[in-house]
């Protein structure tokens, strides 16, 4: 077991655009006209057409499910508040960082960030996840 601590943070740059938002659009199925088409996103107030708010949020799967806490790591709990829009295509910048962590190293609590490619806040959350062993060998 990694003994993660407080303080403990990874960051990753993703480019996000086009074929990302309508690629999730389709899996998801959330067709809201707003992600794809510039005059609904501003009769909706927007300057232009907006990211769903849950693909940023999705990609915190890959740093939590891969880094920090990594491989074997149960999401327990996600918190997200959505603070601005994320017009795309943007270079989005996703943090995790440790906020706690339980005596025993199985249950961390995380601080989810995401900033769009002006630096402005958009997501900000908190994750609590369940850590397990998981090593090669144990894979079938």
């Amino acid at each position: 077991m990694i003994p993660w601590k407080i303080g403990d943070k990874v960051t990753r740059k993703r480019a996000l655009g086009e074929k990302e938002v309508a690629h999730f659009a389709s899996l998801v199925g959330d067709l809201n006209p707003i992600h794809s088409d510039l005059g609904a996103a501003r009769l909706a107030g927007f300057v232009g057409t907006i990211a769903h708010g849950m693909i940023a949020g999705s990609f915190f799967s890959e740093i939590l499910g891969n880094e920090l806490p990594g491989p074997g790591s149960v999401y327990l709990e996600q918190r997200f508040q959505f603070l601005a829009p994320i017009y795309f295509p943007s270079d989005i910048v996703l943090s995790v960082e440790v906020v706690n962590v339980r005596g025993d190293q199985k249950i961390i609590t995380v601080r989810t960030t995401c900033l769009d490619s002006d630096g402005v806040l958009c997501l900000d959350g908190e994750a609590v996840l369940l850590r397990r062993d998981v090593s090669a060998n144990d894979v079938s």
